[in-house]
């Protein structure tokens, strides 16, 4: 399966090489992610999906654009087709899966804040934004406990611990 991931990183955020070994971490995500989730989305991770690295001022504006809220947050997802799309008519069009939104600055932060590996942090932002563009949510706690297992199981296939357990900074 081959993914189109496209990255966009504002104002020199990232410097050439770590923005290639970034590109290369998310397209392992990508890889688990498509070993765990249930096969009727699989067909959907082959389209494409653009990943902008963001400011905390990008990061803001779209989020107060699109969700009314005035800071800056961790990731943001714009579907670009109907939930009810399907993925063999997404795959013969070949249409884009949709964008996210990651604010770099924001992530590093809580990944530090919370002890976290920045890759690993940033990982797991992916993911939870992906799963979005292929129309998972967390709304209520089934939702929710659904999204997180795919997390866990593909995150730790690539060898990240389980973000959802607390960590302790000081360790």
């Amino acid at each position: 399966m081959e993914t189109a991931l496209d990255i966009q990183i504002a104002s020199d955020l990232l410097d050439p090489p770590a923005a290639q070994s970034l590109e290369d971490s998310l397209e392992r995500c990508l890889g688990a992610l498509a070993l765990v989730i249930p096969q009727a989305s699989r067909p959907k991770l082959s389209q494409q999906i653009c990943l902008r690295l963001c400011t905390e001022a990008e990061s803001r504006e779209l989020n107060h654009t699109y969700r009314g809220k005035g800071k800056p947050t961790n990731v943001l997802s714009f579907g670009l087709l109907p939930e009810d799309a399907s993925a063999l008519a997404m795959a013969e069009q070949d249409l884009p899966l949709g964008d996210l939104a990651l604010c770099w600055p924001v992530a590093v932060q809580e990944a530090q804040i919370q002890g976290k590996d920045v890759t690993h942090h940033v990982s797991h932002l992916f993911l939870h934004g992906v799963l979005h563009l292929l129309g998972f949510d967390h709304e209520d706690a089934d939702e929710a406990e659904t999204m997180e297992q795919i997390e866990i199981q593909a995150l730790a296939s690539l060898g990240i611990a389980d973000p959802y357990i607390e960590q302790n900074a000081h360790d």
